[in-house]
């Protein structure tokens, strides 16, 4: 489909002006919207001037726009001396999906002035995953909600229960009131979330694991994603201390600590991590770390003179 932005600002005479003032992103993909290929209209009588370019009209978008052109806060955040000028819109999809504890949500964000759900039952499909349509009754299996005029952020919707939501269930649209089946149906898609049933795991590495005199080593625990409650409780010594682990340059899934030998002694150390004493994000418990080995020989000269000489 196409989307379309008026431009009621007679300084924009051409795309480049345009290009200038406008920073559109998809923010449905995260990625900006590359306007060097959009169509330009310049203003006619009774008519503003307009870009437009081809968009997926299921997504959202988002569009600032710098008045004045002083530099746009959000493209590089160049304009440090005003930003009263900038602003930002969004254009948002007609039908949004959304699952809401056992029920699924649809979202009419067109349906400003519908009261009651004939005003919108016949506006769109909801099917199984199999393409088959799914019966909506309200009072039984569907419930009704009117936007809340004047109040940001409350459009109305179809609130539909019995549903598997484990399932994919698809919405198809009827965008311009000619029924569905047309040319101008959009298709909106509920995808079940991924159920993470996986455990985290951990490799752990030392910077140095041959220790002499006073040297200490630098512990690496490396997650395979992110995780919770890893504390120093969760990593097991035999011998020797280590310090409360920390996150290493910001990645949440490497923490480092400092392991330091017993004083005056030789011997191994070995390092590991308690297995299920740390979880994903997803309460999912940790496996067990594989056992790392340090050596060490801190005996100063000052003892061994001491040793021979008895």
């Amino acid at each position: 489909g196409k989307l379309i932005i008026e431009l009621h600002d007679s300084g924009i005479t051409d795309l480049a002006g345009a290009q200038a003032k406008l920073s559109v992103k998809d923010e449905s993909t995260d990625q900006p919207v590359d306007l060097s290929t959009a169509t330009f209209t310049p203003a006619n009588v009774g008519t503003a001037a307009s870009i437009s370019f081809t968009a997926d009209l299921t997504h959202k978008y988002g569009v600032g726009y710098d008045g004045d052109g002083d530099g746009f806060y959000g493209i590089d955040n160049s304009d440090t001396t005003d930003d009263f000028d900038d602003f930002f819109m969004h254009y948002m999809p007609p039908v949004e999906l959304k699952a809401d504890g056992s029920t699924l949500e649809i979202i009419l964000n067109d349906a400003h002035a519908a009261t009651g759900f004939g005003d919108v039952d016949s506006s769109f499909i909801l099917k199984d995953k199999d393409g088959n349509p799914v019966t909506l009754t309200e009072g039984s299996n569907a419930a009704f909600t009117a936007a809340q005029a004047g109040t940001p952020g409350t459009p109305a919707k179809v609130i539909v229960s019995g549903l598997n939501l484990a399932e994919t269930y698809t919405v198809v649209y009827d965008t311009d009131d000619n029924g569905i089946g047309g040319s101008d149906d959009l298709t909106f898609t509920y995808t079940a979330p991924v159920s993470d049933a996986t455990p985290p795991t951990v490799l752990i590495s030392v910077d140095d694991n041959a220790l002499t005199g006073s040297e200490t080593a630098t512990v690496t625990f490396t997650f395979s994603e992110e995780v919770t409650g890893f504390t120093k409780a969760d990593i097991t010594l035999d011998s020797g201390t280590i310090s409360d682990p920390v996150q290493s340059g910001g990645d949440a899934k490497i923490y480092t600590a400092t392991f330091t030998p017993v004083a005056e002694a030789t011997g191994t150390a070995s390092i590991a991590v308690t297995v299920g004493s740390y979880e994903d994000l997803a309460g999912n418990q940790g496996a067990a770390g594989t056992v790392v080995s340090v050596t060490y020989d801190t005996v100063t000269t000052s003892l061994l003179t001491q040793k021979l000489l008895m």
